[in-house]
C-alpha cells in the first residue's frame, strides 16, 4: 500500500524536521503546502525529501488541508501539523495497522494525539483523534478551525487503533503558542463563524479554549457556559474537556467552593468514568480538611485512570501530583503503610520528584532504621551517580536525620561538589552546636546570606558559649544581634521587624529538637506576638507537648480582650485537642473532646470536628457520642461517605 504525508506549514522551519523525520521511513510521499512562511520552511522542507507547493492563505484551515489531499498519489493519507510527530513505536506499528484496516474495510483509522509541553517536560493531556484515512474523493476536511474530517459516503467505519499509534503534538507548549500567537489567531477566526452560527457549541468551546490559552479565564469561562448551553450531544469528548474548562475558570477567578464543587458534581453525573473530575474534587475536599473523603475521592479517579487516556483526560499530566497528594493524605490519617507504597510508586515513576521524596524521607525516619532506609532508597536512586547522592542529602537534611546526611557525605566524598554547608548542617544535626557556629560564621562571611546568618546565631546560642554568641553577634544585622544580646542577659527591646529572624531562630532550635529551648523562653515569644507562630511550627514537627504549652499561652495572653476569627479560635481548639490526644492517648480524649464541643459551636463547617470527634469517640467506646457526632456531621456534609460509613 502506497501512504502519502500531508502537512500544511506557516514558518515551520524548527519543527518540520521533527515531524517530517518520524514519517519519512514509512511513507511513499511527503507532500507540504505552504501558505505564506517567511522563514527557511520551504526549503527545510525540500531538503527533507517532500513536494512542496503553496496555497494563498484564507483563514480557513480545511481548505488549505483539502489543497494537501488533492495533491496525494497513496491509498492511504496520514495528515500532521507541523507541530507532531510519530513515536517510534508507531512509525514501527503503521504497516501493521493498515493491514488491519484494510481487512475490516475501515476508511478512518483513530491514533492517540497526546499533547506534550516541551518546555515542563510533561504530558497536558491525551485524547483520540482521526488522522489516517483513505485517499478518497468522499473524504475531505470540513470547518475554518479545529477542522474535522468528513465523509460524504454512508457507513464509513472507522477502527480504533489508539493502542499502536500515538502522535505527540507539541504546539500547545507556551513557547509555541507565544511564537505563532495561535490564541489571537484562533479568537478571530472563531469569533468570525460564530456570526454565522451564534449558537453553535462547538465554536462556543474552541473559543473558551482560545481565551484560556491567553489567560482571560473570565472570557473563556462565559463561552464554556454556552457551550454547555448550546450543545447537542451530550457523548462528545469535547464537553468532558469543557467542564475541565470550566473548573480551571472558576478557581483561577476564586468562585465560592460551593459554585465549585456544583460544577464538580454536575460533570460526574454527566461522566460519571472520567478520572478528572474526582482528581478535581479530591483536591476541593482537602481544601476542607475533609481528607477521608478525598483520599476515596482520589483513589476512584485513579482506578478509572485507563478510561481517561483516549479523552480529554489530562492523567499523563496529573498523575505523579495525584499519587503524591493521596499519599501525604494517607500519612495525615495515619495510614503509613499505604503512604509509603504511594509515594515509592511516584519515585519510581520520577526519582527526582522531590516533595514525594521528602515526605517519605519524614515517614521512613519515623519507624525505621538507618540501614534499612538506605537500603530501600537503593532499589530507587543510584548511589555512584551524584545527582542521586544531593537529593538524598538534601531530603535527609531536610528531614533532620543526621545518620543519611552523613552516608550521602561520604558517598560524595571526592567529588567536584562544595559541600561545606552541609557538613555545618551535619553538625547543626549532630548538636555539636560550637563546630556549627563556626562553620556557618566561615560560610556567611563568604556569602553574607540571612539563611547562614540565621544557622550560624542559633548554633552560637544553642552552644550557651557567651564569648562565641558575643563574636558572631557583632557580625550580624540587628535584629539578631539584638536576639543574641538578650542571650547575654543585656535588657533588649526588640522591634516589629524583628519577629520574622527570631522566629527562624525558634524553628532551627526545634529542627534539632531543642525544645527546652521553647519552654525556657515563652517571655519572649509572648511580648513579640509569636507564640502562635511557634506553635504551629511544634505542631507541624510533632512536637505535641510543647505545641499544646504555647496554644495555650496564646490564649492566655494574645486572646483576652480580643476580637478573633472564629475560625482561627476553632482552628487552634481542634489543633488543642489532638496534641492532648497524642500526648495521653485515652486519658486525654475527655478533655479534647470539651474542646472540640467548642470549636463545633465556633466553626460547625469544619470537616476536622467531626472526624477527630470520631476518633475520640472510638477511643473511649463512647458509641451514643460517636453516634451525635456522625448525625450532626451528615447535617452539613450530607455527601461525605466517610460519616456515612460510621453510621452505627
Amino acid at each position: 500500500m502506497k501512504i502519502s504525508a500531508c502537512v500544511i506549514t506557516k514558518n515551520e522551519q524548527e519543527n518540520l524536521p521533527a515531524c517530517l523525520g518520524s514519517i519519512a521511513s514509512v511513507v511513499s510521499e511527503m507532500i507540504v503546502v505552504d501558505t505564506g512562511s517567511s522563514d527557511n520552511t520551504v526549503n527545510v522542507a525540500k531538503e527533507l525529501g517532500a513536494k512542496v507547493s503553496y496555497y494563498q492563505w484564507d483563514n480557513n484551515f480545511s481548505n488549505a488541508k483539502n489543497a494537501a489531499i488533492a495533491k496525494a498519489t497513496g491509498d492511504w493519507i496520514i495528515f500532521l501539523d507541523a507541530d507532531e510527530y510519530l513515536t517510534e513505536q508507531t512509525a514501527e506499528k503503521l504497516s501493521m495497522v493498515l493491514k488491519l484496516a484494510e481487512k475490516e474495510k475501515a476508511d478512518f483509522i483513530d491514533a492517540l494525539l497526546a499533547n506534550y509541553d516541551t518546555g515542563t517536560k510533561s504530558m497536558i493531556n491525551s485524547f483520540n483523534q482521526t488522522r489516517i484515512f483513505r485517499n478518497s474523493p468522499f473524504i475531505r476536511y470540513e470547518g475554518a478551525i479545529h477542522e474535522k474530517l468528513v465523509s460524504k459516503k454512508q457507513h464509513s467505519k472507522k477502527l480504533d487503533a489508539t493502542k499502536f499509534l500515538t502522535i505527540m503534538h507539541t504546539g500547545y507548549s507556551r513557547s509555541e503558542m507565544e511564537r505563532k500567537n495561535k490564541a489571537d489567531r484562533n479568537i478571530e477566526i472563531l469569533l468570525k463563524e460564530l456570526e454565522n452560527k451564534p449558537q453553535d457549541s462547538l465554536l462556543c468551546f474552541y473559543l473558551s479554549e482560545a481565551f484560556l490559552a491567553k489567560g482571560h479565564s473570565k472570557e473563556a469561562l462565559e463561552y464554556a457556559e454556552k457551550s454547555l448551553d448550546y450543545r447537542q450531544n451530550s457523548k462528545l469528548d469535547i464537553y468532558k474537556k469543557n467542564y475541565l474548562n470550566m473548573l480551571k475558570c472558576l478557581i483561577h477567578e476564586k468562585h465560592p467552593a460551593e459554585n465549585i464543587n456544583q460544577i464538580i458534581q454536575q460533570a460526574i453525573d454527566e461522566y460519571p468514568d472520567f478520572p478528572d473530575f474526582y482528581f478535581y474534587h479530591g483536591a476541593l475536599l482537602e481544601q476542607r480538611y475533609r481528607i477521608t473523603d478525598a483520599i476515596l475521592a482520589y483513589d476512584k479517579g485513579l482506578n478509572l485512570m485507563e478510561q481517561g487516556l483516549g479523552s480529554q483526560s489530562g492523567i499523563l499530566h496529573d498523575f505523579k501530583e495525584v499519587l503524591f497528594a493521596v499519599g501525604n493524605l494517607n500519612i495525615k490519617v495515619e495510614n503509613y503503610h499505604e503512604a509509603v507504597k504511594l509515594l515509592i510508586e511516584v519515585l519510581k515513576a520520577d526519582r527526582y520528584y522531590y516533595k514525594a521524596l521528602d515526605s517519605l524521607m519524614r515517614v521512613l525516619i519515623k519507624f525505621e532504621q538507618t540501614k534499612d532506609i538506605i537500603g530501600l532508597f537503593a532499589k530507587i536512586y543510584d548511589y555512584q551517580a551524584p545527582k542521586d547522592v544531593l537529593m538524598l542529602l538534601k531530603a535527609a537534611s531536610a528531614a533532620g536525620e543526621p545518620n543519611i546526611v552523613e552516608f550521602c557525605l561520604d558517598k560524595l566524598a571526592g567529588e567536584k561538589v562544595n559541600l561545606e554547608q552541609e557538613a555545618a548542617q551535619l553538625k547543626l544535626l549532630r548538636r555539636d552546636f560550637p563546630s556549627a557556629a563556626k562553620d556557618f560564621q566561615k560560610l556567611y562571611l563568604e556569602k553574607f546570606d540571612n539563611v547562614l546568618a540565621v544557622k550560624m546565631i542559633s548554633s552560637a546560642i544553642l552552644s550557651r558559649e557567651e564569648q562565641l554568641i558575643r563574636d558572631v553577634s557583632q557580625l550580624v544585622k540587628p535584629s539578631l544581634k539584638r536576639l543574641a544580646d538578650r542571650e547575654l542577659n543585656q535588657d533588649i527591646l526588640f522591634l516589629p521587624e524583628d519577629r520574622m529572624d527570631i522566629a527562624q531562630v525558634f524553628e532551627v532550635a526545634i529542627k534539632v529538637q531543642e525544645f527546652h529551648f521553647v519552654k525556657d523562653r515563652i517571655s519572649l515569644l509572648r511580648n513579640n506576638n509569636l507564640l502562635w507562630e511557634v506553635a504551629e511550627t511544634l505542631y507541624l514537627y510533632e512536637e505535641y507537648a510543647v505545641a499544646l504549652m504555647c496554644y495555650e499561652e496564646f490564649f492566655a495572653t494574645e486572646m483576652s480582650g480580643e476580637t478573633f476569627l472564629d475560625s482561627i479560635y476553632s482552628d487552634i481548639l481542634i489543633k488543642q485537642a489532638e496534641c492532648l490526644y497524642r500526648i495521653y492517648g485515652v486519658d486525654g480524649a475527655k478533655e479534647a473532646s470539651v474542646k472540640l464541643e467548642k470549636a463545633l459551636q465556633l466553626s460547625p463547617k469544619d470537616y476536622r470536628v467531626y472526624r477527630v470527634g470520631i476518633l475520640f469517640s472510638e477511643l473511649l467506646s463512647d458509641y451514643g457520642k460517636l453516634n451525635q457526632w456522625v448525625k450532626t456531621g451528615i447535617e452539613y456534609f450530607p455527601d461525605s461517605n466517610y460519616l456515612k460509613s460510621k453510621l452505627q
